[in-house]
């Protein structure tokens, strides 16, 4: 994960201040993630612990849910750990590791430019 990576057209800026706590902003404690962090498509069976609630959540069902076509479900970037860890869907959900902005965290991620277009 370096600063300034666009995929798609979603462009991922790592960020020293953020007051916003949307799904847009991803902050994380980095005694909780194993390292490199990087960027993968969804795979068949992949799933999200929810942040808060710690249930079990389908990839493919949230994108459904959130009402992503089936072309950007496909190359849709998530945030992974080295252990696969999905960490976040950028602009949709969180996972249990994301922190909130009164918790401990040292890195600070912001999606931008999410279109609903994009190909």
């Amino acid at each position: 994960l370096k600063n300034n990576i666009k995929i798609n057209n979603i462009t991922f800026v790592l960020k020293e201040k953020e007051e916003n706590d949307g799904n847009n902003i991803c902050r994380l404690n980095s005694k909780d993630i194993n390292f490199p962090l990087y960027f993968r498509n969804r795979k068949d069976g992949d799933y999200i612990i929810l942040k808060n609630s710690n249930v079990k959540k389908k990839i493919k069902e949230i994108m459904i849910e959130n009402k992503l076509p089936i072309s950007q479900r496909i190359t849709y970037p998530i945030l992974i750990d080295s252990n696969n860890n999905i960490i976040w869907i950028p602009g949709i959900k969180k996972s249990k590791f994301c922190s909130k902005k009164n918790e401990k965290y040292d890195i600070i991620i912001e999606c931008k430019e999410r279109e609903e277009n994009y190909e």
